[in-house]
């Protein structure tokens, strides 16, 4: 019982706190080195979060959210079970690499992924974002707070390393990855538009949480001082990573923002709200105005411009190619080079398809299909939900679901939840999205 007392009262916020704060820190690039310390990390915060979980009055949402984080695992297991030659290599799209293999007396096929290897990286780098979804489950509300309050402060720091990056120019130290986007801003990412889905992200926490401060009616004049300033210092990051999508889905989040505090119904806060909307507005035209020579240059000349729409329709093809299997979570360089001739692999070198959609199409077939309309159609529920409900976890459930959705939109030109530092933040917001009931017990 003590063990049990200690592991949910103490060890579970330590750890939870600990894996995100590792995941922003070192999970900014797919496949980077910081991901096995990362993962190390999230297995402990999942093995807590579990044994937590019982004690805990799951609603209906959250129930659906687990059903929907078991089937993300079982995917890659699915592909990660042992087969026999001639079932692995009759499954669709094996052929040619069975021949291939038969021809050189390798040893055959053996599971539905062409490469087990990469599909069990793959399982490895879905634990952040399962770990910080248990464990917001099971932490009391105010640490769910606590820990959306660390994705904001963080992010304001990386705005800081942002403009020290630009200052430091392309050859900056601060720039923590080789392969990285040298003039603009990047924080701890590899990846300047991955960088900008933090920050809008944070800018809708930031306001959610500001909101939840003045239900409760301890607003003060300074208070929408600091949310106008904090949703400025946001938006000129993004204006720093000039990131085109990034840009365009911080001005979504500024309008979902204030949405948000205009349905909060404090009254002490409505003069915080209108300082904050009024200032946060004039904030918004100045960093346009700041950012839109650079966005512009980027719009002259971008050779991943086409390249996205060669992908897209490569990508298609062969996810048609592999179904109703898929080649195998991780496998999408391998899959997608094997389609193209070697004038098209030495032209573009095609790291992820830039739709994450079509990706996992490719890779998982169509049980990944099925998987993304589940949880598109449990997100649609759970913001219904948040919106008909009055209450503070309603204002940050309603902040969560924004987030996610900015996130989905993202991800049909992206890949930012490839990374396991963004996986880590969409877990917690799939918590705060279909928190538990209010009246669950945690043991003290």
């Amino acid at each position: 019982m003590l063990v049990q007392q200690f592991n949910t009262a103490r060890v579970l916020p330590v750890a939870a706190a600990g894996t995100l704060l590792l995941a922003l820190l070192l999970g900014g690039a797919a496949g980077g080195p910081g991901d096995f310390a990362v993962e190390l990390s999230a297995l402990f915060t999942l093995a807590v979060a579990l044994r937590a979980l019982p004690s805990t009055l799951l609603t209906p949402a959250a129930r659906g959210g687990i059903i929907l984080a078991g089937a993300a695992l079982a995917l890659p297991l699915l592909q990660l079970i042992p087969l026999p030659t001639v079932v692995a290599s009759a499954l669709p799209g094996r052929a040619g690499l069975a021949n291939e293999l038969a021809s050189v007396d390798a040893a055959g096929l053996s599971h539905a992924s062409l490469a087990s290897t990469f599909t069990e990286r793959s399982l490895w780098a879905l634990l952040p974002g399962i770990a910080l979804f248990a464990a917001g489950l099971a932490l009391p509300p105010v640490w769910r707070q606590r820990l959306l309050a660390t994705v904001v402060t963080f992010s304001l720091a990386s705005v800081i390393l942002g403009l020290a990056q630009i200052a430091g120019g392309p050859g900056s130290p601060l720039r923590f990855y080789e392969f990285t986007n040298t003039s603009d801003a990047v924080g701890f990412f590899a990846n300047r538009n991955h960088f900008a889905s933090l920050l809008y992200v944070a800018l809708v926490l930031g306001v959610s949480l500001l909101a939840v401060h003045w239900r409760r009616g301890t607003s003060r004049p300074l208070h929408g001082a600091l949310g106008a300033t904090v949703v400025v210092f946001y938006l000129a990051g993004l204006g720093l990573a000039r990131s085109r999508m990034g840009l365009l889905l911080g001005m979504l989040a500024m309008a979902g923002a204030a949405a948000i505090l205009i349905s909060s119904s404090s009254s002490t806060g409505r003069a915080a709200r209108r300082w904050t909307l009024v200032t946060a507005t004039i904030g918004v035209l100045a960093v346009v105005q700041i950012s839109l020579y650079g966005i512009l240059n980027r719009l002259q000349a971008d050779p991943l411009d086409d390249a996205r729409w060669t992908f897209f329709a490569n990508t298609r093809a062969l996810a048609a190619h592999y179904a109703p299997v898929g080649s195998g979570l991780g496998t999408f360089v391998s899959a997608y080079q094997s389609g193209q001739t070697p004038q098209q692999q030495q032209s573009f070198y095609a790291n992820h398809a830039h739709n994450d959609y079509l990706e996992l199409a490719l890779e998982a077939g169509w049980p990944a299909i099925g998987w993304m309309v589940a949880f598109a159609l449990w997100w649609l529920w759970c913001t219904v939900a948040a919106w008909r409900r009055a209450s503070s976890s309603a204002l940050l459930a309603r902040g969560a679901s924004l987030g996610l959705g900015l996130l989905m939109l993202h991800a049909m030109v992206d890949y930012a939840l490839r990374t396991e530092a963004m996986l880590a933040v969409a877990g917690l917001l799939c918590a705060v999205l279909a928190p538990p009931s209010p009246h669950h017990k945690h043991p003290a």
